[in-house]
């Protein structure tokens, strides 16, 4: 039997050319997300169903989502930031994930996460920021817990070819799974070859996108007359 979700992805194949990344979508057993809300210009999804590493769920955003990336959640002081907290961690109990990735970059790299207080910042290149920011949400979190304790089974060798490394994710404490703290929910650590689920992010709809296929020029090449408000120009 052909699934709704098999019909989508295989008109999104068609649609957008991307075939072979589409087709990666069925080994994860890709779902549409248990929630999706949008917060400053920003929107998330939240996938609690599917069983992914870092690398997995990073691909896979970028497939759900033009423009898509893991979700920046280092500020789970902003009200908006721990409501998307809270419906994480009621799914991840109904779908038995432990955690969820998320967005974020060491920013010591000799700073150890697994048995150290470590801070976090986003992606940035050429001094652009490029994960995705809320206004008013912190851009740096730090973590000082691992989520899953699986050090036997990380390789020296791929440990320090760096294959095998530290990935922030969610965590929930709703079960004091972190006896420690006195918080639902925790950011902290996670070898990025675990797999669990995840939440994505992008720039929400009301930002002026190309369609699939087509790439944003500069309106100088365009004669007066053409071009349409607002001034964002397709080819």
């Amino acid at each position: 039997m052909i699934s709704e979700n098999m019909i989508i992805l295989e008109e999104e194949k068609k649609i957008t050319g991307r075939g072979v990344a589409a087709d990666r979508i069925y080994a994860y057993g890709f779902t549409r997300p248990e929630y999706a809300g949008i917060f400053g210009g920003v929107k998330y999804a939240i996938f609690a169903s599917v069983e992914a590493t870092h690398a997995q769920a990073s691909t896979l955003c970028t497939i759900y989502f033009h423009r898509g990336r893991l979700a920046w959640l280092g500020d789970l002081e902003v009200p908006e930031m721990r409501a998307i907290a809270n419906q994480a961690s009621m799914y991840n109990y109904l779908n038995i994930n432990h955690f969820f990735w998320i967005d974020g970059y060491l920013l010591n790299n000799s700073c150890n996460p697994s048995q150290e207080r470590c801070t976090w910042g986003p992606d940035s290149r050429d001094f652009c920021i490029l994960s995705h920011i809320a206004p008013g949400v912190s851009k740096t979190f730090e973590t000082a817990h691992m989520a899953c304790e699986k050090m036997a089974s990380v390789d020296e060798t791929n440990r320090r070819d760096g294959r095998s490394q530290l990935r922030p994710v969610l965590a929930p404490n709703l079960l004091q799974e972190f006896p420690d703290e006195d918080k639902d929910y925790v950011l902290a650590v996670a070898w990025n070859f675990e797999k669990t689920g995840f939440i994505c992010s992008a720039p929400s709809d009301n930002d002026i996108e190309c369609p699939f296929g087509f790439t944003e020029i500069e309106t100088a090449d365009v004669p007066k007359h053409l071009i349409p408000k607002p001034y964002a120009i397709c080819k």
